[in-house]
């Protein structure tokens, strides 16, 4: 029973509680009635209209309608506090109409109804008119009211504000008159707050435009950054795909290599068995080097002992050849013109012995067959001379073999006009060489040295 009884509170069957009912809704403006008594049948009839009954309505506490003049009355619309709010009570029918205005066609809105001392809350889900007949675009409408579209948004603080709506306390008798002039106050008000926010409109349009040109401006530049950045990413994309390929080349490269390796353990016993092959015959043909190595070096040294022994028996040779050119140089000096000046007083004496034999013969007639001259004789000592330099006799080669010849032709043939010795023996040539010409013909002249030695 406990838990039952917290649930419980006592009602005054003379005290009605507050009820908020839906008079009328329009595209701009929603009506409420605030009276004491229960839901009125108008309330029924407009929720299916627009006005939707939330079932969440709390009385805290009731109290007396006739209490409303001395309260404050606060509206709220989506959370926040509605400034565009009329209220009349009437003390007589024990009830007030409030008027909302300022709303969005089309739109939903949470009211809420705050009486203020005390803890009365009453709450409406309304949804307001759509008006075909207004051309304005929602992001146009959207400026005016902030907190029915926006409900985080603050209201502008650009408009005058106008005090929150209190309870008057008119007279009981309310006229025509006096509503309809409250009505052109209203309405006024209205032209008022239309052309302040056709004043905000222009400038938020002003001010979009704006932002829509810095926003074109800040593409521009992104537009061109991008355009700049392009040509590197595009060069970034190539060399990622150069070393993409480059990679697959490297994989498949890694692959033959593989493959390359196998095939060379697989013949690495065959090339083990060529390698010990090449080995045995790499070293029996060391072997052979090696020993013909050591015969070409025997060779080489007996070749260069008998070059050593040739080259000293060239050195004596080639010194008594100088030792004898020597001798010959001197005596082709010394003993030469001697002896030419001796072989021409010889004919001489010679021509002048043969004329005087012409000239006896002449006398007598006669010419002894058989006692021929004696051939010309050179000296002994320039023969002996001649023999032991190996030079042979001045004159005509074989000058001394004729002359032996001659006597056995004269005692044979008949006898003949005698010649002189200019015709019959010439000039001795020159038989003086040059140094040139011996050295040329050294072999043969050494030759005829040894044997005359």
């Amino acid at each position: 029973m406990a838990h039952d009884q917290s649930h419980w509170h006592t009602i005054r069957p003379w005290i009605p509680r507050l009820t908020l009912a839906v008079r009328e809704i329009t595209s701009v403006s929603a009506t409420f009635i605030l009276s004491s008594g229960f839901d009125s049948p108008s309330d029924s009839s407009l929720d299916f209209i627009g006005g939707i009954i939330d079932d969440s309505d709390t009385y805290d506490e009731p109290s007396s309608f006739s209490d409303l003049s001395g309260r404050e009355l606060i509206v709220k619309v989506n959370n926040k506090v509605w400034q565009h709010v009329v209220v009349d009570v009437d003390e007589d029918n024990e009830e007030a109409t409030i008027v909302l205005w300022g709303l969005l066609p089309g739109r939903h809105y949470e009211i809420e109804l705050n009486v203020l001392p005390g803890k009365e809350n009453l709450r409406k889900h309304v949804i307001t008119d759509a008006d075909p007949s207004c051309a304005c675009e929602p992001e146009e409408r959207a400026p005016e009211l902030p907190g029915a579209i926006l409900p985080d948004t603050p209201p502008s603080t650009s408009l005058p504000p106008i005090p929150p709506p209190t309870i008057s306390t008119p007279p009981r008798a309310t006229t025509v008159e006096e509503k309809a002039n409250q009505l052109r106050h209203n309405l006024q008000l209205l032209a008022e707050q239309r052309e302040s926010l056709s004043t905000q409109l222009k400038n938020y349009r002003r001010d979009s435009q704006r932002a829509e040109a810095s926003l074109r401006s800040e593409m521009d530049a992104l537009k061109r950054s991008s355009e700049k950045q392009s040509a590197p990413e595009l060069r970034n994309r190539q060399k990622a795909l150069a070393l993409q390929e480059a990679v697959k080349q490297a994989h498949a490269a890694a692959a033959d290599a593989e493959e390359e390796a196998v095939q060379v353990d697989n013949s690495l016993p065959g090339l083990q068995a060529q390698l010990k092959e090449v080995e045995m015959r790499h070293k029996a043909v060391a072997e052979d080097a090696h020993r013909s190595e050591v015969e070409t070096e025997e060779a080489i040294s007996a070749d260069r002992k008998h070059i050593a022994e040739i080259q000293s028996e060239l050195s004596n040779l080639t010194h008594r050849l100088d030792r004898l050119t020597g001798k010959q140089e001197r005596l082709e000096k010394e003993g030469i013109p001697e002896m030419e000046a001796e072989l021409v007083a010889l004919a001489q004496e010679l021509e002048q012995l043969e004329m005087e034999e012409a000239a006896n013969a002449e006398e007598t007639g006669e010419v002894e067959y058989g006692s021929p001259s004696p051939p010309f004789q050179y000296s002994s000592e320039s023969n002996s001379s001649t023999n032991l330099n190996g030079i042979l006799p001045i004159g005509r080669p074989g000058s001394h073999a004729v002359s032996q010849s001659r006597s056995s032709d004269l005692s044979a043939s008949p006898p003949r006009p005698t010649r002189t010795w200019s015709q019959t023996i010439p000039s001795p040539p020159q038989t003086i060489l040059r140094k040139s010409d011996r050295q040329n013909s050294l072999p043969v002249h050494v030759k005829g040295q040894e044997n005359v030695a």
